[in-house]
């Protein structure tokens, strides 16, 4: 398997090609934003022509042998750090970030009002803070609109609020969605991004998993959970309390608040107080394996938010469990080898 790192400027014209990297590492998050890193020569002369932080991208492309080549990752250049000594072989650190992460950079307006009579879904609120920011003088991000699915109506009110914050908070919500920015730049909506691979894309320890992570985190507790609120027209505090009566009588009673002073719907604070007993009332299991180099699972046979199949026995641990994938992580050895990197959680 071959990899290119393609440039190209904000026009989406096509700059140039590296030819001479090393230390070739990416990843993708679900409902965040992911990281790409390489190093190039100091000497190579065409860091000059290729490099400029937050006005050139860079688009990472998978070449088969006898196929036509897939653009796998995608985002702008942020940072580049060198470390020169007199005699080395010196190499230059390139950061990039995908497009969501553009959007940490973009505020709302002072007030933005999205009253339950506009019945506005979520994911049509997403885009119009996308596209407001965007018709701004020189606000243009070239993000455009691409399949959003209905998901539920909500009545929020932003006070220069971040955008790329904001979008991850409804996604987040009980009853959100799951959303990404894509390698073309196209912002899209799902109900429940991903899709079953689980007969397909089997995470076998011992056969193509070298190491894994078990972590059952039970460090946040909570089967009693007091949801914040405003109140828009009254400006009265709300406050909305669920309880978990099973889970109370098997580890006691605990508690956790959360503040959502944007949210000014009593429906809306109901169902994260729903959500946050269906996620905390018990241990949250997470497994994170990294795969045997060259184990014939390619980042092409996946999508975060696709489920898999985690199939890990050894002493305590007996698991044959339908997962899902919350982020992967790539890199590319100076051998040529591959490492591949999955984080899993229980559906």
């Amino acid at each position: 398997m071959e990899y290119k790192i393609l440039v190209k400027d904000k026009d989406g014209t096509y700059l140039g090609e590296f030819e001479n990297f090393r230390d070739l590492s990416f990843g993708k998050k679900l409902n965040e934003y992911g990281e790409c890193t390489f190093s190039v020569p100091v000497k190579d002369p065409k860091i000059n022509s290729l490099i400029a932080l937050r006005k050139y991208e860079v688009e990472i492309y998978q070449c088969e042998e006898f196929t036509e080549q897939t653009k796998i990752w995608a985002g702008e250049q942020a940072s580049r750090v060198a470390t020169i000594t007199e005699n080395g072989d010196d190499w230059v650190d390139i950061t990039c970030y995908s497009y969501l992460e553009m959007l940490n950079h973009r505020f709302t307006v002072a007030e933005k009002i999205y009253a339950i009579e506009d019945y506005m879904d979520s994911g049509d609120i997403a885009w119009d803070l996308i596209n407001t920011t965007q018709s701004e003088t020189n606000g243009d991000l070239g993000i455009t609109e691409g399949d959003i699915e209905p998901t539920i109506v909500r009545e929020i009110y932003y006070y220069n609020q971040n955008i790329m914050n904001a979008l991850m908070d409804l996604a987040n919500m009980t009853y959100g969605f799951d959303f990404d920015i894509n390698d073309d730049k196209e912002f899209n909506v799902w109900a429940t991004k991903g899709v079953d691979r689980s007969e397909d894309v089997q995470l076998i320890l011992g056969k193509n998993v070298d190491s894994c992570t078990i972590v059952e985190d039970f460090t946040n507790p909570c089967n009693r959970s007091l949801i914040l609120g405003t109140d828009y027209s009254s400006n009265d505090l709300l406050r909305i309390e669920t309880d978990n009566e099973a889970s109370q009588g098997s580890i006691l009673l605990r508690e956790s608040i959360e503040n959502n002073s944007d949210v000014t719907d009593t429906e809306s604070l109901n169902y994260l107080g729903g959500a946050l007993l269906r996620k905390y009332k018990q241990p949250i299991l997470s497994i994170s394996v990294s795969l045997i180099k060259n184990s014939g699972i390619k980042i092409s046979d996946f999508s975060v938010g696709d489920t898999v199949r985690a199939i890990i026995k050894k002493g305590i641990y007996n698991f044959n469990l339908q997962m899902r994938v919350h982020e992967w992580n790539f890199k590319l050895n100076e051998d040529k080898t591959e490492d591949l990197s999955l984080t899993l959680s229980i559906l």
